[in-house]
């Protein structure tokens, strides 16, 4: 099996999100970092970009590639 096809901590998951939004440059200073059904990138306005991401225990792919994905938005 891939190691992605493990189950992981939910409650250890957001904290492992923020420190790949951070490695990759995007500010969390600079807007919001939420848990939703469907993940999505949003600017209300300069400095203040929405990300939104879910969560997959059992599968973190399907949580990770969005979030990189949408935080690529975020970035932009």
């Amino acid at each position: 099996p891939l190691p992605f096809h493990a189950h992981f901590d939910e409650s250890k998951l957001p904290s492992l999100f923020r420190r790949l939004l951070t490695d990759i440059g995007f500010n969390l200073n600079e807007g919001r970092f939420d848990l939703t059904l469907h993940p999505f990138c949003s600017s209300i306005g300069l400095g203040d970009v929405r990300l939104c991401y879910r969560k997959d225990p059992a599968d973190i792919s399907r949580a990770i590639l969005p979030l990189l994905h949408e935080a690529g938005h975020g970035l932009y």
